[in-house]
């Protein structure tokens, strides 16, 4: 068995003298500890309180962490999902993530087992709905999605 540790980084893009220092904070070491690999990372900012961070792993799930209180003053050590999403047999490989309303999001899946999910995730319940789920209709895994 192994873990992997997943990291958020802050990079300081602020202009010092008329160049980016480029400055890198580690906002959070680690995040979460996860027995899969993380095949797939998207973030999306529901608005200027809330962030969420979306994670396909190699178990067929998506993780959906919320990383709006993730700065360095904190002294948590670890964030758990709020939201696990169990739609792949096998990895996830990709992920598109559109909002419908101020608080659903539409979460586009494609994964090794050759399938693409659609989703309804209500941040505000903390809740998912399978919307569809398209059963082998490709020759092989999908690699990427977007809307």
């Amino acid at each position: 068995m192994f873990y992997l540790l997943l990291r958020l980084i802050h990079i300081d893009r602020s202009s010092v003298s008329g160049r980016s220092s480029g400055y890198v904070t580690v906002v959070r070491e680690p995040l979460f500890v996860h027995t899969h690999c993380i095949l797939t990372l998207e973030s999306l900012p529901i608005d200027e309180e809330f962030n969420l961070l979306f994670a396909g792993a190699t178990d067929g799930q998506i993780l959906i962490f919320d990383i709006t209180k993730a700065h360095p003053e904190e002294t948590a050590r670890s964030y758990e999902p709020i939201l696990t999403l169990p739609h792949h047999q096998s990895g996830v490989n990709a992920i598109a993530l559109r909002r419908s309303t101020e608080t659903d999001v539409i979460v586009i899946s494609g994964g090794d087992d050759n399938c693409i999910t659609i989703s309804n995730v209500d941040t505000l319940k903390k809740s998912a709905d399978l919307i569809q789920k398209i059963l082998s209709q490709h020759s092989a895994q999908i690699t990427g999605s977007s809307f």
